[in-house]
């Protein structure tokens, strides 16, 4: 899962749905029951974002 945080934007967000097969198999992905809702995940209270240290 990727998690892509839209804090601002300036027009037009486009986003969409990604799966992928590691080294050299396949599969076929089928994404069903999907929305955009307010995130659901509590605020993680443990290591804190990579950044520029300081």
């Amino acid at each position: 899962m990727r998690i892509c945080h839209l804090h601002q934007g300036g027009g037009a967000i486009r986003f969409g749905v990604y799966a992928c097969s590691p080294e050299d198999s396949s599969f076929t992905a089928r994404f069903t029951h999907m929305g955009v809702t307010d995130c659901q995940w509590l605020a993680h209270d443990g290591q804190q974002p990579d950044g520029p240290e300081v």
